[in-house]
């Protein structure tokens, strides 16, 4: 049987089974008051756990889109990617070219206690125990290493005494948890290697073993000629490069994506009037040109006047006149297709370069959409303002230019705008 504490009483509620709970029904109904109140503004925990939910899935969505905005910097900038991964791999194959291979050597030392001077158990175990301080190891570790044993070893191998330190990398240590001195020897000659690490132990025991009675210094691993060079591995360095490459190479891909983004960014904001975030009528133009040089294509040209806005311009804030153009643009943005072009034509004038459109689809279209700027539009407080919004069309004709296009839909606006008319005028 559970039981479960409750304020209300001072004690327990005893559960004898599945939703059941003995006790008195007010301080039931007080503890189900505590755990509502500890839910602000009286939110249900259904409503908190979906607000929860959705949080984590927009996390998830921003995360799985910036991994798709990567992935396509990544393939974009493949080719960087393959340059710096060959560039990595030419170059560490022509370094293992070039280096002068170097081998190593290696010998193990074991220090025990001398057998001769243990006179009993206790002996044996007193010097065990004295070999456990790290300072034994490492002076013997410091002996291998010192210039008297590096001297007298290169003397006996009749090897000029600057080339240990010149061509030589010389190291001691003492192997973990061990009694056992590792002895490495590195440089250009397999045997010498092999040499000077034999002798530099041969001299260590011929130096310590007198001086350190207690103990034996002795060779339990001779060093032997080494066959393989420790560096440089063609097949390992190449792999480490090419790795390097790689690494190397999806970063540059992403920051070249990075910067072409910002770069495209800065290039379509100049690109974009000020207030109303449209195209600028200079880049509008440009785009026209560029679809009039194909001699076939179909174009529908659309310039819309929007009748008081002049004197709204003079009457607006700045900031409440930008919000009343930047609406215009959304909404053009949002009834028209994606490759449609929408620009400020002047101050109180949209055009909208319809590709591939024929007279009437244009007219249709822009007549839809005039009939939306027609509804008032909220401004800062409870200010509403009412567009009329005049629209003429102009349809290209087989190999016109651009001018006389834009020619055509201004005729076609000035009477919309004569005619006062409520739909779109279309000049073929």
């Amino acid at each position: 049987m559970r039981s479960r504490w409750c304020a209300n009483i001072g004690g327990y509620f005893l559960r004898p089974g599945p939703g059941y709970w003995r006790g008195c029904c007010s301080c039931a109904v007080a503890c189900a008051s505590d755990m509502a109140s500890l839910i602000p503004g009286g939110v249900t925990l259904n409503a908190v756990k979906g607000t929860s939910a959705q949080r984590q899935d927009t996390r998830r969505r921003q995360q799985t889109m910036e991994l798709r905005i990567y992935t396509r910097m990544l393939k974009s900038g493949w080719w960087i990617i393959v340059l710096t991964t060959l560039a990595a791999l030419n170059l560490s194959l022509v370094a293992s070219y070039v280096a002068t291979p170097r081998y190593r050597a290696t010998a193990r030392l074991l220090v025990a206690p001398n057998a001769a001077l243990i006179r009993a158990d206790t002996d044996r175990v007193d010097s065990l125990a004295v070999l456990d301080r790290p300072n034994i190891l490492a002076t013997y570790a410091q002996v291998l290493l010192s210039d008297r044993i590096l001297l007298q070893a290169a003397a006996s191998l009749n090897l000029d005494l600057r080339l240990p330190q010149k061509d030589y990398a010389i190291a001691a240590v003492v192997l973990p948890d061990t009694n056992v001195l590792q002895l490495t020897v590195e440089g250009i000659s397999p045997a010498t290697v092999a040499d000077l690490a034999n002798r530099m132990a041969q001299h260590a025991m011929d130096y310590i073993n007198p001086l350190y009675e207690v103990y034996t210094l002795s060779v339990i691993d001779p060093a032997i000629v080494p066959t393989e060079p420790v560096s440089p591995q063609p097949v390992r360095d190449g792999g480490v490069a090419a790795v390097l490459g790689l690494v190397v190479g999806a970063v540059l891909a992403i920051v070249r994506g990075q910067l072409s983004t910002t770069l495209s960014a800065m290039a379509e904001q100049r690109r974009l009037d000020g207030e109303s975030q449209a195209y600028q009528r200079r880049h509008f133009e440009q785009l026209l040109d560029r679809h009039a040089a194909e001699r076939t294509a179909t174009l529908a040209l659309g310039l819309i006047q929007f009748d008081g806005l002049e004197a709204l311009q003079e009457t607006l804030p700045r900031s409440t006149l930008q919000t009343l153009l930047r609406h215009i643009t959304a909404v053009l943005k949002n009834e028209l297709r994606g490759n449609d072009v929408i620009a400020r034509w002047d101050e109180t004038q949209f055009a909208v370069l319809l590709p591939a459109t024929t007279g009437l689809a244009a007219a249709r279209v822009l007549e839809r959409i005039q009939g939306i700027l027609r509804q008032p539009v909220a401004l800062e407080g409870d200010e509403r303002v009412t567009l009329e919004p005049r629209v003429g069309v102009g349809v290209r004709q087989t190999g016109e230019s651009a001018p006389r296009l834009v020619e055509r839909a201004e005729q076609a606006l000035a009477q919309a705008r004569r005619d006062r008319s409520p739909t779109a005028v279309v000049l073929p």
